[in-house]
């Protein structure tokens, strides 16, 4: 996290950040967000399936692509409070929210690196005490989250990499165009420009037959726990209409963004019977909050 926002504080205009592995999102978007010389007119926080919205996009205002990858309430709960400190406040947000955000069956822990945030959120919210008592289940979560295949995984390919010279086994700021640097390499990174959204190199997209399959298999799979999905959870969607009323109370116009399925994996979920009322009803309170 500290290394990041370091990066996050000297990247500019025309730098890449990059690396072979995912870094720590939360710690760039609180650096870019609390920048003092932030002027941005319109921030997006959501999952990556809002990433790629660039400021080509917007030539009329100044974006700041603050996509997570798999936010929950608490990423949000959390990025009020950066809106509260931050020098310059957006005056149009804009929330992404996946169906999958109301999946009780969710239960992601990376929003842990804005535990600060998130505790003075609930502190201000009069729930203080629940939220200081959450300190140790802190650094439980982030034990388990260490032990599962995963992050063994990953630990094991950065060891491989840092027997090789000529591969960074950090993040680090290159300064090149999303194009020049496509053309450098020949293996999937994690890219994100200064305004946010990631790059994904065109000649290192998934093959169209790729895509399908995945599309096809997103149910059976179990995908962001769709499988599991009995219930949209009320509770989170009441944290999230508090979450808006939160932003809007601040002067800010909350737009809300529900990101869309690959058109192959829709009609699997509308063809289950389960997912297809949970899909109605998302869409209800949504459209309520928005």
């Amino acid at each position: 996290g500290a290394l990041i926002t370091r990066l996050a504080a000297a990247q500019s205009d025309s730098d890449l950040l990059v690396w072979q592995d995912a870094f720590d999102q939360r710690a760039w978007l609180k650096e870019r967000l609390l920048d003092p010389r932030a002027n941005q007119q319109l921030l997006i926080i959501s999952s990556s399936t809002l990433g790629g919205l660039s400021q080509g996009m917007f030539p009329r205002r100044t974006l700041l692509n603050g996509w997570l990858s798999a936010p929950t309430i608490e990423d949000f709960e959390a990025s009020t409070v950066l809106l509260d400190h931050a020098s310059h406040k957006p005056p149009t947000v804009v929330l992404g929210i996946d169906a999958w955000f109301l999946n009780p069956a969710i239960d992601d822990q990376r929003w842990r690196s804005l535990t600060a945030e998130y505790i003075a959120y609930r502190r201000a919210e009069g729930q203080g005490v629940w939220a200081f008592a959450q300190r140790p289940v802190r650094w439980w979560a982030i034990f388990k989250e260490r032990l599962t295949f995963a992050t063994l995984r990953e630990t094991l390919l950065f060891i491989r990499r840092a027997h090789r010279a000529s591969e960074p086994t950090r993040p680090w700021l290159v300064k090149a165009t999303p194009e020049e640097y496509c053309r450098r390499i020949s293996t999937e990174e994690y890219i994100r420009t200064a305004v946010g959204d990631y790059v994904s190199c065109p000649a290192l997209v998934n093959l169209q037959a790729v895509v399908d399959s995945e599309a096809t298999t997103y149910l059976p799979r179990n995908t962001h726990s769709m499988a599991e999905w009995r219930v949209v959870d009320r509770a989170r969607a009441s944290r999230l209409e508090a979450v808006i009323k939160h932003i809007r109370s601040g002067g800010e116009a909350v737009i809300v963004v529900a990101p869309p399925f690959h058109t192959i994996t829709y009609a699997t979920l509308r063809a289950n019977a389960v997912t297809a009322r949970n899909l109605d009803d998302v869409d209800s309170m949504l459209t309520y909050m928005a």
